[in-house]
């Protein structure tokens, strides 16, 4: 008999709003309609992005986080080493972290950033990664071994761990998926002083913690058998900026139209707050900050949720 999927949460990031993010964010949540809850994850990154969010997005499923609020987690990872106000770059594991504070019912969190895009039905995707019992899940991953050039080497520390270069692995985590014993590892080493370009840092942490790390279909030592090029491919070990493949960190993607085979990145927004979304935040409003965070019960016990120890107690409250 399966296994039940442990409960779990769809966090959509974007650190702007617009119609073309929120018709993303639309397709993802219907489609995953009575599987698993979808959130939509807002860096409040610059001072009038809370304006964009529209009346409709207003509720539980809205999850809203700014630096000011990740730099309150219990550790120096989470106060140090920022590079502006955004998490981008090296620090979106904070957004998952302190996402598990506020939800401790969930047992396994996905992330998408909002540049993903999967043309066929989101629904069959999740199912077969579902069965899935790996702590991580991620895309395009290589060891030191295999890539000694990559830049993001430098940056990680881990302090009281000589580590070789076959166990330090870099994950790209545009699309993944955090178990909460993952979190809970991450959360240790971070305590430890282990630190760096979140790519880099989580795969390694949880590798050390002797936790399991699956690539979800390129190629390489992480991918399960008969997974290779399943949901995407990429040639992995080139210069980043010269990568091949769909699901890349660079160049910009154009999915040819009617393709539903592959998971596509990075296939960019523009930032603009167009016409059809002025229509939509006049008919629905906008979201009140300032109420939403007094008023909201998650943010109302956010002195609880960011106390130390506070993600190893969890419940099983939604």
């Amino acid at each position: 008999m399966t296994p039940p999927v442990p409960k779990t949460a769809v966090l959509f990031l974007t650190h702007f709003v617009n119609s073309r993010v929120i018709r993303r964010f639309r397709k993802l949540e219907r489609e995953l309609a009575g599987l698993h809850d979808v959130f939509f994850a807002v860096d409040l990154v610059s001072s009038p992005s809370h304006r964009r969010v529209t009346g409709d997005l207003v509720g539980p499923r809205l999850f809203l986080f700014s630096r000011q609020m990740l730099e309150r987690l219990p550790y120096a990872r989470a106060r140090e080493g920022w590079q502006g106000s955004s998490v981008v770059p090296g620090k979106v594991d904070l957004v998952v972290q302190f996402f598990a504070r506020l939800h401790p019912a969930y047992q396994r969190i996905y992330l998408v950033e909002n540049d993903v895009v999967w043309q066929g039905d989101w629904r069959p995707l999740f199912q077969a990664l579902d069965a899935s019992p790996a702590d991580l899940l991620g895309c395009n991953s290589y060891r030191e071994d295999e890539y000694p050039a990559s830049n993001l080497w430098p940056q990680l520390s881990t302090p009281g761990a000589a580590l070789p270069p076959e166990r330090r692995v870099r994950f790209l985590l545009a699309f993944c998926r955090y178990s909460r014993a993952a979190l809970l590892a991450l959360e240790a080493a971070y305590a430890r002083g282990w630190d760096g370009h979140f790519e880099p840092l989580v795969p390694t942490a949880l590798l050390a913690a002797g936790l399991t790390l699956e690539d979800i279909g390129g190629e390489g030592p992480f991918v399960a058998p008969g997974n290779e090029r399943r949901f995407y491919w990429s040639e992995r070990k080139t210069h980043a900026d010269r990568q091949t493949g769909c699901f890349v960190w660079r160049p910009d993607q154009r999915p040819p139209r009617g393709e539903h085979r592959w998971l596509w990145h990075p296939v960019k927004i523009p930032q603009n707050l167009d016409l059809l979304h002025r229509l939509r935040r006049w008919r629905h409003g906008h979201l009140d900050r300032a109420r939403f965070l007094a008023e909201d019960p998650r943010y109302r016990r956010l002195e609880d949720a960011l106390a130390p120890g506070a993600l190893a107690a969890g419940d099983d409250s939604p």
